[in-house]
């Protein structure tokens, strides 16, 4: 119990020396108090959610082999189902999944908005996202609902420039992992294989966009 409380409280102060020196950051360019508040309560959020204890951050400290096996085991499905990845060498896939970052989005924050661009691909870990416009009038058209296992921004992820079409919102709390381009299109150039099954899907996918 005694261990428990320590390692509680250490997270704590440690977290609480990060965010102060977040607020600090932020009082320097003149934030708001509405967006300091704002801040503060996803901060809040975030803490009674996670207690500092975000597993990524763990696992970046990993040797390499290990950080690849936890990789693939937490996030790996994501990338044997996608559809441009999916027939792609093992070897592809397992280092691209090193390159998976993971993100939380509470209810009501947009994931992207229409007209980002961005160059990511984004893959719902748990949680609901909406598919919708909001119109000049302030009026909103739900689409359609993703869920777990579900994809994103795939056209926007594999060309540079290419906006999206619809904004992405948290319908419910969300974990995303995402793939941003500029991080590991390199692979490409070392599995000539993979490369060439990612390009005909893409194809594909700029055709249809």
């Amino acid at each position: 119990m005694s261990a428990m409380i320590t390692a509680h409280s250490s997270s704590r102060i440690a977290y609480d020396y990060q965010i102060n020196e977040l607020k600090d950051g932020l009082r320097d360019t003149d934030l708001s108090d509405h967006q300091m508040n704002k801040m503060w309560d996803y901060v809040c959020e975030l803490w009674n959610r996670q207690q500092g204890r975000q597993m990524p951050e763990l696992v970046y400290q990993l040797p390499f082999r290990l950080r690849c096996q936890v990789m693939q085991a937490v996030y790996g499905c994501h990338i044997r189902e996608s559809v441009i990845f999916s027939r792609t060498d093992d070897d592809f896939k397992r280092m691209l999944v090193m390159w998976m970052r993971h993100c939380v989005f509470f209810p009501g924050n947009y994931i992207v908005q229409r007209g980002d661009s961005d160059q990511c691909i984004y893959f719902i870990h748990r949680g609901e996202v909406e598919v919708l416009t909001v119109h000049q009038n302030l009026t909103e058209s739900i689409y359609d609902i993703l869920g777990p296992e579900d994809s994103f921004g795939i056209a926007q992820g594999l060309f540079v420039g290419v906006q999206h079409h619809f904004s992405f919102r948290a319908r419910t709390v969300v974990d995303v992992v995402y793939l941003k381009l500029d991080e590991w299109k390199y692979l490409l150039d070392f599995y000539p294989k993979s490369a060439k099954l990612v390009r005909k899907k893409v194809e594909n996918v700029y055709l249809a966009i």
